[in-house]
């Protein structure tokens, strides 16, 4: 439920801050972290700008882990999380 990733989107938002980041470009970023390829949509040249600044930088473990703790209060799926495909 959109209440249980309230956690989630402030740490977004928090590192983003002090990053000089967006939210979406932390998290593209969580994504390559945890050995993913993020595929995002853009519409247009800004879109494609924004999403490249997750490129170039990497998240602390500190943060990385972070996202993942309050990743999993949303889950839903047990498989989603346990590293297994």
């Amino acid at each position: 439920s959109p209440k249980q990733l309230e956690g989630l989107v402030e740490k977004l938002k928090e590192i983003a801050e002090s990053r000089g980041k967006t939210p979406a470009q932390v998290a593209l970023n969580w994504v390559v972290c945890k050995g993913a390829v993020p595929i995002p949509g853009a519409k247009n040249a800004k879109q494609a700008r924004d999403n490249a600044g997750a490129l170039g930088w990497r998240l602390t473990e500190e943060e990385e882990n972070s996202l993942s703790m309050l990743g999993k209060v949303g889950g839903t799926n047990p498989w989603q999380h346990d590293g297994k495909v």
